[in-house]
């Protein structure tokens, strides 16, 4: 039967043509997954397109999203920017505090002079003297007399007495304290503020005060006795600050 043939060879043809289809999908479904799996950021795009969203359509919304994280990531730099230059006060203290701390062990005519060139940029941060000049009221006018008398007089050759030594660096501590609770306060402010407008607070306002974390750790163990050191649990630390002690340890063996 003629037709009979045609029908049959028909419904061979289009069941070849359905595998080698099913055959074709599968192996392009393939390739997407493995193009989905080496460019990530490209996954949602091409998922969109493959629910039969319209390449001009998904286009116009990217190119939307684009200028939205651009407005945004511009306002976090505007913002940030604001909060580092409003936050330069406190750097310049704590950049004179740390180095207070980094010559608080030694004990020379040297860190001595230091000592107390960095704890009048704690009191007048704006100060203009250098350290090795004499002090005076034209290049450290925020700084009082009785201190600026003192630098100089180290500079002309005389040491400190360690208590006096100890009074500089604890007051020192103190100016830093209270610098720090100003500057908390600021960071807050301006936590709030990137919030409100729906951006990424912890881009836009930076931690200054990480770098003295392990400084003051440092000088605080320097203070303790062998035994005090010996006697510390050392689960309540960090890898970090285990090393650190470690080396405080073994200097104070070889001394």
């Amino acid at each position: 039967n003629p037709q009979r043939l045609a029908t049959t060879s028909n419904m061979i043809r289009q069941r070849k043509i359905d595998q080698e289809d099913a055959k074709r999908k599968a192996e392009q479904k393939a390739r997407m997954a493995q193009y989905k799996k080496n460019n990530p950021g490209m996954a949602d795009i091409l998922e969109a397109l493959e629910s039969g969203v319209p390449y001009q359509l998904l286009m116009m919304q990217q190119n939307k999203n684009q200028d939205s994280n651009k407005l945004r990531f511009g306002n976090e730099d505007k913002l940030r920017d604001e909060h580092q230059k409003l936050s330069g006060t406190f750097i310049d203290v704590r950049d004179a505090y740390g180095r207070i701390l980094s010559n608080a062990e030694e004990q020379t005519a040297a860190s001595d002079l230091s000592l107390i060139f960095n704890y009048m940029k704690m009191l007048d941060p704006g100060s203009v003297v250098r350290e090795g000049e004499f002090a005076n009221a034209q290049n450290s006018a925020g700084v009082p007399d009785q201190i600026r008398a003192r630098y100089n007089s180290i500079l002309s050759g005389e040491r400190l007495a360690e208590n006096t030594r100890q009074d500089f660096i604890q007051t020192a501590q103190d100016l830093y304290k209270t610098q720090l609770a100003s500057q908390s306060s600021l960071d807050k402010n301006y936590k709030d503020l990137a919030t409100s407008y729906g951006l990424d607070a912890n881009k836009v306002v930076l931690d200054f005060s990480s770098p003295i974390a392990k400084k003051e750790f440092k000088y605080n163990l320097s203070l303790m006795t062998i035994a005090d050191l010996a006697s510390l649990d050392e689960s309540q630390f960090t890898e970090e600050q285990k090393k650190i002690i470690e080396k405080e340890m073994i200097k104070r063996l070889q001394k």
